[in-house]
């Protein structure tokens, strides 16, 4: 009988992390992190470490996109990831995936990167604990998307240490793949660090953009007169 209800506390909390993360991806981020807590409360007398590494995640996630950059949303993000990773070390399953996806969003945090910004300034501090954790990442096996983020991270770093050549053909190098796998999401990201590496020409192919439809209309409207005539 207790068998039976702790495994029902497990699928009810594991039901709540994955309506949390459809919340998420649907922008109510307040009911998500509802779920979660609730997720959370669950699972807390609980030694399930997979379950565990599921509910910081989510948390991360949520406030990752949901934050305002300020320094308190940093701190809760890394102590979720922290937690994720430590709960994947000790999981009763294979989480080498898990833990090199997560520790590369570690270092983009620590780089000042958020999924809807990248802060224009970080602390030194923040840029060599981001070198760190990415060259420990650089042994890990990766998935061809984590690659990309791993790029863009490399791109960052670049950046924040004053190499901006190096930064752009990261960043150039990223944009190519995303490019050929039609990774649109991932390419909108890449827009807002090349905003911040290059951001003369990310106003230029703005303005090209912009000329272009101005172009474009001009021409409807001759041909529409040149008709009338």
């Amino acid at each position: 009988m207790f068998i039976f209800q702790t495994l029902r506390v497990l699928i009810h909390a594991r039901i709540k992390v994955r309506k949390a993360l459809i919340l998420h991806d649907l922008g109510d981020d307040d009911e998500a992190m509802k779920e979660v807590d609730e997720a959370e409360m669950m699972l807390s007398q609980s030694e399930c470490q997979d379950d565990a590494a599921e509910v910081d995640n989510a948390k991360a996630n949520i406030v990752l996109s949901s934050g305002q950059n300020r320094k308190r949303d940093q701190k809760q993000i890394l102590f979720r990831l922290d937690r994720c990773i430590k709960c994947c070390e000790k999981a009763t399953v294979d989480k080498s995936a898990s833990i090199a996806q997560v520790t590369l969003r570690k270092a983009l945090v620590h780089l000042g990167f958020y999924q809807h910004g990248v802060l224009e300034d970080v602390a030194t501090s923040d840029v060599a604990i981001a070198e760190t954790v990415l060259n420990r990442i650089s042994t890990m096996t990766l998935t061809e998307k984590s690659k990309i983020y791993f790029t863009y991270a490399q791109s960052l770093l670049a950046y924040r240490k004053g190499d901006t050549d190096t930064a752009t053909k990261l960043e150039q190098k990223a944009r190519r793949k995303c490019e050929l796998h039609d990774l649109y999401f991932q390419i909108q990201q890449l827009d807002l660090l090349r905003s911040l590496i290059r951001p003369q020409a990310a106003l230029t192919t703005g303005c090209h953009g912009l000329l272009s439809i101005l172009f474009l209309v001009l021409l409807s409207v001759s041909i529409a007169l040149v008709i009338l005539q």
